[in-house]
C-alpha cells in the first residue's frame, strides 16, 4: 500500500508542475499485475498505462481471446515488448514496475535505474545480487 502512496504523491508532483501523465511500463502480466497494480494505476489521471514487457507472443486474434490472457487484449493501445532491452530502451517510459518472478527482480529494477526511469518491485526482491 506504501507504494500506492508514493504514486499519489508523485503525480501530485506531476500535476503541480503541468506535466503530462507519467508514463507507466509495467514488466509482466500475471496476478500480482493485474490485481495489485493495475487496479490503482489505471483510475490515476496522473499515471498512464504505456506499455508492458510480456514475454509471450499477443493473440493472432485479439477479439476472440479471453479476457485477461494477454496484455494486448485487455490493453490494445499499449506498446507490447517482448525483448527486455527494447522496453528498457524506450524513452518514453517514465516508470517502470516490475512484476515478474522473483527472481528477475534485481536484474530488472538494475536495468530500470541505468535506462534512467522511476522504478518499483511489486513485492519484496528475495534475489541478491553480487557486484
Amino acid at each position: 500500500m506504501l507504494s500506492y502512496i508514493a504514486f499519489v504523491q508523485i503525480g501530485r508532483n506531476w500535476k503541480q508542475n503541468k506535466m503530462a501523465p507519467l508514463n507507466v511500463g509495467l514488466i509482466g502480466y500475471g496476478f500480482s499485475t493485474k490485481s495489485f497494480h493495475l487496479p490503482f494505476i489505471t483510475p490515476n489521471k496522473d499515471l498512464h498505462v504505456y506499455a508492458f514487457f510480456q514475454r509471450s507472443e499477443a493473440p493472432a486474434d485479439l477479439k476472440s481471446a479471453k479476457a485477461g490472457s494477454h496484455c494486448k487484449v485487455d490493453y490494445p493501445d499499449a506498446i507490447h515488448y517482448r525483448k527486455a532491452d527494447e522496453f528498457f530502451g524506450d524513452k518514453k517510459i517514465d516508470l517502470v514496475i516490475v512484476c515478474s518472478h522473483h527472481d528477475t527482480h534485481a536484474e530488472y529494477a538494475e536495468k530500470a535505474m541505468r535506462a534512467g526511469k522511476h522504478g518499483m518491485i511489486g513485492y519484496t526482491t528475495s534475489c541478491l545480487r553480487r557486484y
